[in-house]
């Protein structure tokens, strides 16, 4: 394997990392974390390739759901109150 594949590899497998963390919090970090950290493992296969792309799909869809989740409470919220 190749230096730049490790790095590439490693890249991915960082941004799945800190996709997850904020998947929870911040959706948009997740999604803009999440995302290219599945195209970069995508282009590149490898080990850690292959966990970059699991952690992204994981982070992309907890953050996706939490997302959905926020816009249903709150129009839900905005319905309850009469607004």
């Amino acid at each position: 394997m190749t230096e730049e594949r490790k790095k590439i590899n490693v890249i991915s497998l960082a941004l799945g990392i800190v996709a997850i963390i904020f998947s929870l919090f911040l959706p948009a970090v997740a999604y803009s974390c999440g995302i290219p950290g599945i195209i970069s493992a995508v282009k590149r296969k490898g080990y850690n390739g292959k966990a970059g792309f699991a952690l992204g799909i994981t982070a992309v869809s907890l953050a996706a759901i939490n997302s959905a989740v926020s816009v249903l409470l709150t129009t839900k919220m905005f319905t309850k109150a009469g607004i």
